[in-house]
């Protein structure tokens, strides 16, 4: 789609509800309903075993609400429009997991190497349409560059950012990108406690892709070199609910810098990187516990389901798990 935009986001009351204006940038108020987010403890830990785990909030997951309209796109533009979140919790912040609700199982029916630079071929080869279209310089939105255009339950997700690796603003519009359901501003998630300080660019995190299903936003976010850099805080899923505006749970750190599948009950995701741990992940989509960790030879890229498989892309390995 080659139309150049330039928009402003106008929000109605819906959107700022549950918010107040502060210096020119709206953040949150607390929610009258028990938010799990904003009455989180500090928590150092980042283990399985010792991760401190919150209420559930099975009932916002399972509502199947269509999003309502909560303005227009239009011609003039400004960055206080966007929804401030809060900073999430970098030692993770995932909730109590019903063990009674059925999760996936992955295993691993073939490894193959490949020739790296064939991305589109193996796409083709397996009948693969991706979601997400990278937009090209010249398609701006406002001061802030179009970089990634994503299709994902029923919505258009528009990624916005200085750079490619430097994605910060997140809009949730229709498919025909004249509704405008939610605009989220994730500068709070940039900066992680435990980061190199004096490496201020590299130290500085962004977003690397969105899954919407029914109101629940799943962002997968962190930073692009090594995990030091951050001090093992970087790599995440964050679920956010688009009704309320509100954090429900962020995974445990190093858990995510490749894509997101939903089968199910399960979020299927991985990480990796030079020199460190590569391997896939299954998550229950509802609490962000971990439900199974594979080890993989190279760090995850595409994580594609198809019927009973999910084919995941490494960087020299093309990996097919059946879906038990």
């Amino acid at each position: 789609m080659k139309k150049v935009l330039c928009i402003i986001l106008l929000l109605s009351q819906s959107l700022i509800g549950n918010a107040q204006t502060s210096g020119g940038q709206i953040t949150r108020k607390n929610s009258s309903r028990s938010n799990v987010q904003s009455s989180r403890k500090n928590n150092s830990s980042t283990s399985v075993t010792h991760q401190k785990v919150y209420p559930q909030c099975d009932e916002v997951f399972n509502r199947n609400d269509r999003l309502q309209a909560r303005g227009v796109l239009n011609v003039s533009y400004g960055d206080n429009q966007f929804f401030m979140l809060p900073a999430p919790d970098f030692n993770g912040h995932i909730l109590e997991r019903d063990r009674s609700r059925k999760q996936i199982t992955l295993k691993q029916a073939s490894c193959k190497p490949n020739a790296i630079t064939d991305d589109e071929q193996w796409l083709k080869e397996n009948g693969i349409q991706l979601n997400s279209e990278t937009v090209g310089i010249g398609m701006n939105i406002g001061k802030l560059a179009l970089r990634r255009r994503l299709k994902t339950g029923g919505y258009h997700v528009l990624l916005l950012g200085v750079s490619f690796g430097d994605i910060t603003k997140v809009i949730v519009t229709d498919e025909k990108e004249t509704v405008l359901y939610a605009a989220y501003d994730f500068e709070n998630f940039r900066k992680s406690p435990k980061r190199d300080k004096s490496d201020d660019y590299s130290g500085k995190q962004h977003i690397f892709d969105v899954i919407i299903e029914g109101s629940i936003m799943y962002v997968g976010h962190g930073g692009n070199t090594y995990s030091s850099t951050y001090g093992n805080q970087t790599g995440y899923i964050t679920t956010i609910d688009l009704i309320n505006n509100e954090i429900l749970w962020t995974s445990m750190p190093l858990t995510n810098n490749s894509g997101i599948a939903l089968i199910d009950n399960s979020l299927i995701t991985g990480y990796g990187f030079t020199d460190e741990p590569d391997y896939l992940l299954v998550l229950d989509k509802y609490s962000g516990q971990r439900v199974q960790k594979i080890p993989l030879k190279k760090a995850p890229g595409y994580i594609i389901t198809k019927g009973s498989s999910v084919l995941v892309r490494t960087y020299s390995y093309d990996y097919v798990f059946s879906i038990k």
